[in-house]
């Protein structure tokens, strides 16, 4: 809150954060033959090695950096939050699923960090040149981060392209995760005969059924302004 005693401490070292983020840990994606569109995405580090690899939960950072910016009136960061978020979409979007996997890697581009992963095996190769990355992890677990993202992009700008991201996200789950009782994961979201996980966790009805079913919400239901979503996805009410 602005009003509090730790308010300008939290406040610079979020910016902190999020500056080391775009600085350190971000690179974009090289060209492919069928993917002629370079891509942002969040890697890490492991020493001296810069880890080329994303993981599904990291999507949650485009929401983070979009919230964290608009609040702060840092447009930088809010553009930086699109930025990986647009690369998060794409993973899902070029997925013959449409759905993304747990983790996928990239080939940066040139005159980008360097990566530690390269492809291995055909199956990679082929997955590089047609979506310009290739799948580490193939599974898909019901995950929210994707969708949390999406909520705050949507209510930060305005902009009903976010909406529309996530309607391609939630047809893809009904399309490959329903089942008779509920809602499964999937086992490779490359496979033209898709297998479910026969498990669900408790995160898909906490938090990605909360956040899809907010972003087609009337804007003024549970608004930024009066409310807080904790890492968990509950609900607290903001001071006055």
């Amino acid at each position: 809150l602005p009003d509090s005693a730790n308010a300008k401490l939290y406040k610079d070292k979020w910016i902190l954060a999020a500056e080391a983020v775009r600085g350190n840990l971000t690179s974009r994606s090289g060209l492919s033959k069928g993917s002629r569109q370079s891509h942002l995405y969040m890697g890490k580090w492991s020493g001296p090695w810069y880890i080329n690899e994303m993981s599904y939960e990291a999507c949650f950072a485009a929401g983070n950096l979009l919230l964290g910016g608009r609040h702060f009136q840092r447009d930088d960061l809010v553009v930086l939050g699109q930025a990986i978020l647009e690369g998060c979409r794409h993973v899902h979007h070029a997925s013959p699923t449409g759905l993304g996997p747990e983790a996928f890697s990239w080939s940066p581009a040139p005159g980008q960090r360097s990566g530690t992963f390269d492809v291995k095996s055909d199956r990679q190769r082929a997955e590089l040149e047609k979506y310009g990355y290739w799948v580490a992890d193939p599974q898909y677990r019901l995950r929210p981060e994707y969708f949390e993202s999406l909520f705050y992009a949507f209510r930060t700008t305005g902009q009903n392209r976010y909406r529309d991201w996530a309607w391609e996200a939630f047809t893809a789950l009904e399309e490959h995760c329903r089942t008779e009782h509920g809602y499964a994961g999937v086992q490779d979201v490359t496979a033209e005969d898709v297998a479910q996980i026969d498990f669900t966790d408790s995160f898909w009805a906490a938090e990605s059924l909360k956040y899809l079913y907010l972003i087609f919400d009337d804007v003024k239901a549970v608004t930024l302004d009066d409310w807080i979503f904790t890492t968990a996805g509950h609900l607290v009410r903001r001071g006055r």
